[in-house]
This record gives C-alpha cells, sequence and structure tokens, in this order.
C-alpha cells in the first residue's frame, strides 16, 4: 500500500525561543519515528537547556511519545527547578498526530471549520497527568499533563505559553483565526492579544494542516514542513 502522502502542516510561532539547529544525528527515519519537537518556551530560556531537551528526547529509545517528552521535561525540571519558569511544556507533530505534554503554564485549542475546542488545559482537565515512575524522594511532584490529538485536514492547533491559568477566550480566538491568512500571522496575532491582556511574556505556536497535497505545492512559497504519513498494511 502506497503512503497517503504528505500532509501540509505549515508551523509558526511567536514570542518563543527558536532553536538554531537541530540535535545531531536526527536522521529522517528517526523524525519519522518521533515526530517533529517544538518546545513551548520563553525566549528567556537558555539555549543549550533546549539543545539538551531535544537531544534527550530524540535519543531516549521510547517511542511512546507523550510518555517520553513528560519523563524529559521532568527530569529538566528537576536538573534546574527555574527552568519550569520559563519552558510550560512542547508539541510533538507525527503525521497526523498532535502530543502536546505541558504544566499548567500551556493552553491549547484545535480550530476547525465552524468549531473550536480546548486541546490542553490543566485548570479545566483537559489532558491527562503523566505517570513519571520511579523518581528520587527528593524530586518536586512536578504538574506534567499529555494529550493526544489526530489532526483532519483543515485543523489548526494554536498553543499558548503563558503565566495565566486562562490566557485567551475561546471566540477571542476564533475571531483571530478567522482573520489570519497564515500560521505566523496568527501566532503573531494570538501572542501581542496574550501580552497585551496580561502585560506578561507569553508566547504562541500555530500547527496548520492544509491538507494533502503533492510536495511541488511548496512552489505557491508557503513555508511548509511536509510530514510523511506512514503506511498502514
Amino acid at each position: 500500500m502506497q503512503d497517503a502522502g504528505p500532509l501540509r502542516v505549515q508551523i509558526a510561532q511567536a514570542g518563543m525561543l527558536q532553536l538554531d539547529q537541530q540535535p545531531m544525528g536526527l536522521t529522517p527515519a528517526l523524525l519519522g519515528r518521533k515526530g517533529l519537537l517544538r518546545l513551548l518556551a520563553l525566549p528567556d530560556l537558555p539555549g543549550d537547556v533546549a539543545e539538551r531537551l531535544a537531544a534527550a528526547y530524540y535519543s531516549s529509545p521510547r517511542f511512546d511519545v507523550g510518555q517520553s517528552l513528560a519523563e524529559v521535561l521532568a527530569a529538566a525540571y528537576d536538573a534546574d527547578t527555574s527552568v519550569a519558569q520559563m519552558l510550560g511544556g512542547a508539541v510533538v507533530v507525527l503525521g497526523m498526530d498532535v502530543y502536546i505534554v505541558g504544566t499548567p503554564g500551556v493552553v491549547a485549542w484545535i480550530v476547525g471549520f465552524e468549531r473550536i475546542q480546548r486541546a490542553f488545559d490543566v485548570a479545566r482537565r483537559v489532558g491527562l497527568p503523566a505517570k513519571l515512575g520511579e523518581r528520587p524522594s527528593y524530586a518536586v511532584d512536578w504538574e506534567i499533563h499529555l494529550a493526544h490529538w489526530r489532526l483532519t485536514a483543515g485543523d489548526t492547533l494554536v498553543a499558548v505559553v503563558s503565566d495565566s491559568a486562562d490566557p485567551l477566550a475561546d471566540d477571542r480566538l476564533d475571531r483571530l483565526a478567522g482573520r489570519s491568512g497564515s500560521a505566523q500571522s496568527l501566532a503573531d496575532a494570538v501572542a501581542r492579544s496574550v501580552m497585551r491582556a496580561d502585560r506578561r511574556k507569553a508566547g504562541a505556536l500555530v500547527c496548520m494542516a492544509g491538507g494533502f497535497a503533492p510536495a511541488s505545492a511548496a512552489r505557491f512559497g508557503f513555508d511548509y514542513m511536509l510530514l510523511t504519513i506512514p503506511s498502514r498494511m
């Protein structure tokens, strides 16, 4: 059976740390198994911390994406408790599946045709507590949760990291999404809206699933990450 074709996922972020390079040893095969990692981190997070976290995720022998990412986050928080104030969590895009792992500082939505729903919100119990297993007795009991969603063509995932438990009203996000023609313009608008309301630092990540098309669709000038959807026998 042939692959279903690439899912065009337009990914953009605003107000967050941008890694300059991918971890060493990240091959297309490994990317296909572990997905594309995006940290929900404010710019204050040291770049070397972000690079070590990404390397730890991709080098982990676990292929349970959510559980692996939760353990890597907990280890980063344990190593330096101040990291938790700058790094709210992470998102992994793997084919049509999106994994969100984070703390109460992260809220995410899925916006689709005539619908909007919370995809991650610890305060509203959208997401399950991560099972971190055996940990040192001195370790902090971090409130890490995880969620797993499967996108359909036309869906947009919006994730916000901030100090606010409710950074953006659903109807406000719906209006911003309706006025934004690209993932980058939506990420910029969301980050500005949250910072304007709370007067605190905030970051936004947008993953816009534009549908299925041949790779030649990139000639239209959009910044798409082409993620191959594995065959299913």
